[in-house]
């Protein structure tokens, strides 16, 4: 029994190495490319966990023929972020790009912050409102029920208004950045259409000689 057991042993931990993570060769353009669909995802995401985020940045990413496991996706963008905090004031055009997410991001999360602030502020108005509508106070004037029906009606137009602004924000962000995505992604054809065109040329100056 102990014979049968080294050799398991031993596979067990080739199996173990074969699925650490092989590094990724990124190239510039991919680099960009990652970072802009990484940030529209991001925005776009509803309630998503972190592995089903990076799956759809990989997915994304694979459909533009750049193969990078949802793992390699993170890992790159963990290596660009701790290079950002550890010089903000850095010039170069990943510095600048992975700044402009995270100002997106740290915009988002206020939003959503004013969002839910505003909505807990209409909910409390609302409870308040109706606990002091009761009968006794309905019946003894009718001054106190006026006081209670104006109220909500002055604080929910402010609500509303303030919820529509913070869509509107969410939505300019979102906009925005999927233009910046489709710029990139014309980028990366017209290189490949010109790629193209050159191995054409070869082919054909190679037929000829």
């Amino acid at each position: 029994m102990e014979r049968n057991e080294l050799p398991i042993s031993s596979s067990i931990k080739s199996v173990q190495f074969r699925q650490k993570l092989t590094p990724k060769m990124w190239k510039r353009d991919e680099v960009l490319l990652l970072l802009d669909i990484y940030e529209a995802t991001f925005l776009q995401s509803n309630n998503e966990s972190d592995d089903e985020l990076w799956n759809t940045v990989s997915l994304k990413l694979s459909e533009i023929e750049i193969h990078a496991s949802p793992a390699h996706c993170k890992s790159k963008w963990n290596l660009l972020h701790k290079a950002y905090l550890a010089n903000p004031d850095g010039q170069g055009t990943f510095f600048k790009k992975v700044k402009q997410i995270i100002e997106a991001f740290a915009k988002i999360e206020e939003i959503d912050e004013t969002t839910v602030r505003e909505a807990f502020k209409e909910e409390r108005l609302e409870t308040v409102s109706e606990e002091e509508v009761e009968p006794t106070q309905i019946n003894s004037t009718s001054i106190t029920v006026e006081r209670v029906t104006e109220s909500p009606n002055t604080a929910e137009p402010d609500g509303i208004n303030t919820i529509l602004e913070t869509l509107c924000r969410k939505i300019d962000a979102l906009t925005e950045a999927q233009y910046r995505q489709e710029a990139r992604l014309e980028e990366v054809y017209q290189m490949q259409r010109t790629n193209q065109d050159h191995l054409l040329d070869i082919k054909k100056h190679l037929k000829i000689i």
